[in-house]
């Protein structure tokens, strides 16, 4: 089993989910074991810090990462964001793996325009689910927790595996 971190940085907070893949889970791709919208990178670091492998796991962290363009301080702030994530992953020598937002967009097929809809769509249209199972914690569904920037980060998660099954990594 696979258990993937998908992190969408930003330059206070991070979104942050964990997402299971495998056997486990015949009904869906994955299922979201832990959705935290906003993180600081502090406590970015501690989510890092309680993953072990093992008993057949293999972790991977999934990070959105920033793209050239017109420089502004919160593009500048979310580049080191990203670069201090990719290097407490190298420290604990967990796999790391980055997505552009336009790679996202293009995965989900979504115009520039309304995207975040689009795609928040399209991950619920991928893991169907009872509609009162999603708000109540006794029946859990696939994507129980989600909200605001997790749905960026569940988005680079599915866009990498994905890509990794068309070997484009």
């Amino acid at each position: 089993m696979t258990v993937y971190v998908g992190i969408d940085p930003g330059p206070k907070t991070s979104g942050l989910v964990v997402y299971h893949t495998g056997d486990r889970y015949p009904l869906w791709p994955g299922v979201v074991t832990t959705a935290k919208p906003r993180l600081d990178l502090d406590g970015v670091r501690k989510m890092l810090h309680h993953f072990k492998y093992g008993q057949g796991l293999t972790f991977e962290v999934v990070l959105e990462r920033t793209t050239a363009g017109p420089p502004s301080s919160a593009v500048v702030e979310t580049t080191v964001i990203v670069g201090r994530i990719i290097e407490l992953c190298f420290q604990r020598n967990i796999t790391t793996h980055t997505v552009t937002r336009n790679e996202v967009r293009r995965r989900f097929g979504a115009a520039p325009k309304g995207a975040d809809t689009h795609i928040r769509s399209e991950i619920i249209r991928m893991h169907p689910y009872n509609a009162a199972a999603h708000i109540t914690r006794s029946r859990q569904s696939p994507l129980y927790g989600m909200s605001t920037h997790s749905w960026a980060a569940l988005a680079a998660v599915l866009t990498h595996i994905e890509r990794s099954k068309h070997n484009v990594v």
